[in-house]
């Protein structure tokens, strides 16, 4: 009796461990994504880049991983070393993404941040494949981990965007000639800005190499006590079509991706020119960060219940719900006339977020048997962060060049409220129709 007890305390304090590691690993990779990414789009507007470029730019990484997401889903099915293409495609992303900042010209910017995608795009979705491979069927515990993500973009965004502003107070300031301090004061004007961003951003991927060598060495550890991990070598053109078969043979789940691509297409235009709203409403890069870390903390607490709302609503509900949500959260980016409707604007995409991505990834998980299970979440990725969010850059970045920033909120706010309408008609008929059909019987 006692031993089975201490068996079960030992079990339960692996576990424990094991689910901080994963946190801290969320965590410490959003830190260092949420230093750089979120501000791009102004950083390309500080180049003197127009909103055609912008969205073009913005649209090459999100398109690059719906082409390849997928072949390193396959891949990584295939040659059973997870691991290792996790290690090669963030050292590989880091470093192209180090490379964007040292061009200025457009052609330059667009094949390097194309190159930066090849690499990155399998990485969240990867990450995402092993913690739900670790959690086996304790899935329900995802959303809890995974709002260490959005917590830790959020939180890294908020300090950068202070930086950010530091740099705009302080750029015109000349210092005495006879200042003691003179060099220190060179030295911090050289490391403000995006510059500090950018060193921050490379920190940050030491912490992240190690917390992938500790999980790596977790893993082993599990597979060696454990059978049930043992899978089959998956062929290529088999591992593809078993994912295309699961897809297309049930109307379902080609709703679910259609929903999710209608997602990916607001995500897309909303992070493409939220910022570039935020600077015409009088915000600064402090304001960023803020409504980064209240996005954040919103997602945080979706994250933590998405489980619960999931079973409560259904996946499909769920969806169609944050088309409604996100419908007001650019409508509240149009009549944006103070800072405070960017702030509740990006709390309503945090929260929106973080229920929607985690109710997805596990919804997706569940549709494939294990051999498929990171295949498929790298379609799902490829779907919401490929092809959906390009065609929102693409589509945000010339309806704000022809119409301003302001108005493309306002399409698009109408665009969402419309699909919702026509779902929410769509979803009132089919119970009507079940009904009626219940009572038949």
């Amino acid at each position: 009796m006692v031993n089975g007890s201490g068996n079960h305390d030992a079990a339960a304090d692996d576990q424990h461990a094991s689910y901080n590691l994963i946190r801290i690993f969320y965590m410490v990779y959003s830190m260092a994504i949420g230093c750089v990414i979120p501000f791009l789009s102004i950083y390309y507007k500080s180049l003197g880049h127009g909103g055609k470029v912008i969205g073009l730019i913005e649209s090459i990484s999100p398109f690059t991983t719906f082409l390849v997401g997928p072949i390193w889903g396959i891949i990584s099915d295939k040659v059973r070393s997870p691991f290792l293409i996790l290690y090669i495609t963030s050292a590989m992303s880091m470093l192209g993404q180090l490379l964007v900042f040292l061009v200025h010209e457009t052609r330059s910017i667009m094949i390097l941040v194309y190159i930066t995608a090849l690499f990155s795009a399998p990485v969240k979705p990867l990450i995402d494949s092993l913690v739900m491979a670790r959690l086996g069927k304790d899935r329900a515990q995802f959303g809890r981990l995974r709002l260490f993500s959005i917590l830790g973009s959020g939180t890294a965004s908020s300090i950068a965007g202070r930086f950010l502003k530091m740099e705009d107070e302080t750029q015109d300031y000349i210092p005495p000639s006879d200042t003691a301090n003179v060099w220190l004061w060179n030295f911090w004007q050289s490391m403000t800005g995006f510059k500090l961003l950018v060193f921050a951003y490379v920190v940050l991927h030491i912490p992240t190499f190690i917390c992938i060598r500790l999980f790596q060495k977790e893993n082993e550890a599990q597979k060696k006590i454990s059978e049930n991990d043992e899978k089959k070598p998956t062929d290529l053109t088999a591992s593809m079509k078993g994912v295309i078969g699961i897809t297309v043979r049930d109307k379902t789940i080609l709703l679910f991706f259609a929903l999710v691509y209608l997602m990916g297409i607001s995500a897309g235009t909303g992070d493409s020119f939220v910022y570039i709203r935020f600077q015409e409403a009088g915000g600064n890069p402090s304001n960023m960060g803020t409504s980064r870390l209240l996005s954040s903390l919103g997602g945080a607490a979706m994250f933590w219940h998405s489980g619960r709302i999931s079973a409560w609503l259904g996946m499909e509900k769920v969806l169609v719900f944050s088309l409604f949500v996100v419908a007001i959260r650019f409508t509240l980016l149009y009549y944006m006339t103070n800072i405070y409707f960017g702030y509740l604007a990006e709390l309503l995409r945090g929260m929106t977020f973080g229920c929607f991505w985690s109710s997805a990834t596990v919804y997706a998980s569940q549709l494939a048997p294990a051999e498929l299970q990171t295949t498929m979440i790298q379609v799902l990725s490829g779907i919401y962060n490929g092809i959906g969010r390009s065609s929102g850059a693409l589509i945000g970045g010339n309806l704000q060049a022809a119409v301003g920033t302001a108005n493309t909120f306002k399409y698009g706010a109408m665009a969402n409220a419309a699909a919702f309408s026509v779902l929410l008609l769509q979803g009132t008929a089919k119970k009507e129709s079940n009904d009626a059909v219940k009572k038949d019987k």
